[in-house]
């Protein structure tokens, strides 16, 4: 975490007086901002709260949203058809879903494109 935000002796004082007071899923989207996205960390700390984050590999959240967003439209006779693994690549590759590692746990991000 503290490689992932760049914490150094000029920002140390924001690491005791606000990063280790954060929430779980706040310290997850600080460290996606920080290290995926590249953001500084005081304005990383601004956007915290933009940042949708659900647990999982890529192809598991993109089957998700799939289902929860698509399957109602699509006849239960072409079901058997979808193939999810693709979904997540184009949503990977039009930058909509990112996968990263975060304290040993897989992590996506569902609205990449979005922060």
């Amino acid at each position: 975490m503290f490689s992932g935000c760049g914490i150094n002796q000029a920002n140390l004082n924001l690491w005791f007086e606000t990063i280790a007071d954060l929430a779980e899923h706040e310290k997850i989207a600080l460290y996606y901002l920080c290290s995926v996205s590249s953001y500084n960390l005081e304005n990383a700390l601004d956007k915290l709260e933009d940042v949708n984050l659900s647990e999982g590999s890529l192809k598991d959240v993109a089957e998700n949203l799939f289902d929860e967003f698509y399957l109602n439209d699509v006849p239960e006779s072409v079901h058997a058809y979808i193939d999810y693994e693709k979904f997540a690549l184009d949503c990977e590759l039009n930058g909509d879903l990112f996968e990263f590692e975060f304290n040993d746990t897989t992590w996506t991000c569902t609205n990449a494109s979005g922060v």
